[in-house]
């Protein structure tokens, strides 16, 4: 199913907000793209996921060591190279320029040109 311009212009407002692309180090110098979420609601992590076509995958809930007055929270992550491609291609034309830039940095860090 083609995926909707709504649910993608959504999780784009999402990830705007609450998102993040960033380096994940794999192994002795190497670095991967990694795209993350972390809510301590469930449904807005899951309606994103399925925004953007059922890539990726949300784990939790987990507790703050540092202090038990928090809640728990859930991780939305992507660390596989095609599926951060993916979502940074669905997403783009509705994100703002800082998103488009932190990802665009770490795609070029990734592949070595920076």
């Amino acid at each position: 199913a083609p995926l909707s311009e709504v649910k993608l212009a959504w999780a784009a407002g999402y990830f705007d907000g609450e998102g993040h692309t960033g380096l994940d180090h794999k192994r002795q110098s190497t670095w991967s793209a990694k795209i993350q979420i972390g809510s301590t609601d469930l449904e807005p992590l899951e309606r994103f996921k399925d925004a953007v076509g059922g890539v990726g995958s949300i784990n939790g809930p987990y507790k703050r060591k540092d202090a038990d007055h928090y809640r728990p929270y859930w991780q939305y992550s992507c660390a596989n190279f095609e599926g951060v491609q993916h979502i940074v291609a669905v997403l783009w034309k509705h994100l703002s320029e800082p998103k488009r830039s932190q990802m665009a940095d770490v795609l070029r860090a990734v592949r070595g040109e920076i």
